[in-house]
């Protein structure tokens, strides 16, 4: 009898205990939790088309005195060393090229792909930069001198990226290889005027002076 007594009680609490117990139904099976890898990664970003007006409307797209494409070489000094994110407009060895057009500038660098954008106005003989996204509250100004195909540009002042950009623009002639109109110069015409005179400059095989 005493153990029929019991029994009820026991029951009645074994009861109470499986349906606190009961779980929590799961997420259905299309939709899988959060987790670290499902989270979107940020998009790459591309460089750009066309200078942004960061500090500076953009000039009018209209021709000027040194629209063209020009080109240089630098020496490679040492064992280029590759970086994830290097400085900007850092001269290093190879082919940069340079182009002006209608107030847009470009500086590219093959081998690094680096490529620098912005807008430019040439008032005489002096040239602004700016609209830089290397260094967009920054305008670089220069003077340019211009023989032949030969480009010369000397600084008046310029801080972009601590003075790299105005070290690598300036650091030699640049030798124009397509006019503004994009006619490419055949490589077997005199660098400037002295050299056409003269016949004075290494002409590449296969030219004649």
């Amino acid at each position: 009898m005493d153990r029929q007594k019991l029994f009820w009680p026991i029951l009645a609490l074994l009861l109470l205990a499986g349906c606190a117990a009961t779980p929590t139904p799961a997420p259905p099976t299309g939709t899988p939790p959060p987790t670290a890898s499902s989270t979107p990664a940020p998009a790459t970003a591309q460089p750009l088309a066309q200078p942004y007006p960061y500090t500076t409307p953009l000039p009018p797209p209209t021709p000027t005195q040194l629209d063209g494409a020009f080109s240089r070489e630098i020496e490679f000094l040492g064992t280029p060393v590759p970086c994830r994110r290097c400085a900007p407009y850092r001269a290093n060895g190879g082919e940069w090229r340079l182009a002006f057009d209608r107030g847009v500038f470009r500086v590219t660098h093959s081998l690094t792909n680096f490529q620098g954008i912005g807008s430019f106005t040439i008032e005489g003989n002096r040239l602004n930069l700016f609209n830089d996204p290397n260094c967009h509250l920054d305008v670089g100004v220069y003077t340019w001198q211009k023989d032949g195909r030969m480009l010369r540009l000397t600084e008046v002042a310029d801080p972009c990226a601590f003075g790299l950009r105005a070290k690598n623009l300036t650091g030699d002639t640049w030798l124009l290889q397509a006019d503004g109109d994009g006619s490419v110069i055949t490589p077997c015409e005199p660098p400037n005027h002295e050299a056409a005179i003269t016949g004075h400059w290494a002409a590449p095989a296969g030219c004649q002076n």
